[in-house]
């Protein structure tokens, strides 16, 4: 059923310049029912506007596309853990030839456009941390907010995986350093790579719940506190 939804977002995509409030018509007028911002449903949606090519082909092929984009941020973190260049083919050949990700990256679904971003933040992410720079901190918040948009819960991984290596740095420079006032550049950078796009997905959460309240089953099934009491 995931896959259907998320080609049905597509479909009425198709023709339509881009809006937040998107349709999805399987729970009654209105229609719009935003879950996850909509990047790989617009893309999908643009190509086959753009070429004229079947919606059901052209998703796979998006899905497809963002899987192997997948390696070149995984290149860059696996150099930036010291992973050497002439072993770092092995994990990459070990992710592209994965049953698993290949089954699901021919799929109609944001799998791995999330997982794509999520990477690009994680690699953008530890790069900011270790080496600093007000440039790499800005492309790790931006490609952070785009993940969290996607898909919030593959998000959710990855920020943990940060905020463990962000204490990590912490304790680093603490214990050689012992200088609580040296430490505050850093922790003012690690907050906002991981806090800005928190604050970003929250109010993406309350713009969807607020045209959720449109449509009962919607406000009373679909929306983010609904969830949270019937479904986690």
């Amino acid at each position: 059923f995931r896959q259907t939804q998320t080609a049905t977002t597509a479909y009425w995509m198709i023709g339509k310049p881009f809006q937040l409030a998107y349709e999805t018509p399987v729970l009654g007028k209105p229609w719009a029912m935003p879950l996850e911002f909509p990047l790989y449903q617009w893309l999908a949606a643009r190509l086959v506007g753009l070429f004229g090519t079947p919606l059901d082909q052209t998703g796979r092929f998006v899905s497809l596309v963002f899987f192997l984009l997948t390696t070149i941020p995984l290149y860059r973190l696996l150099r930036s853990v010291g992973v050497s260049a002439q072993y770092i083919w092995v994990p990459l050949i070990l992710f592209v030839i994965s049953p698993f990700y290949i089954f699901w990256s021919r799929t109609f679904m944001i799998e791995s456009t999330a997982l794509f971003f999520s990477v690009a933040f994680l690699a953008a992410a530890v790069e900011a941390i270790w080496h600093g720079g007000r440039t790499a901190t800005a492309v790790a918040v931006a490609l952070g907010i785009v993940a969290a948009l996607v898909k919030s819960t593959t998000f959710a991984v990855y920020l943990a995986v940060i905020a463990a290596v962000s204490l990590v740095r912490l304790w680093q420079d603490w214990t050689r350093e012992r200088n609580s006032a040296s430490l505050w550049p850093v922790i003012l950078r690690q907050l906002s790579i991981m806090a800005v796009p928190v604050v970003v997905t929250g109010a993406w959460m309350r713009f969807g719940d607020a045209v959720k309240q449109a449509n009962p089953l919607m406000a009373r099934y679909i929306s983010s506190s609904a969830q949270s009491e019937w479904c986690f």
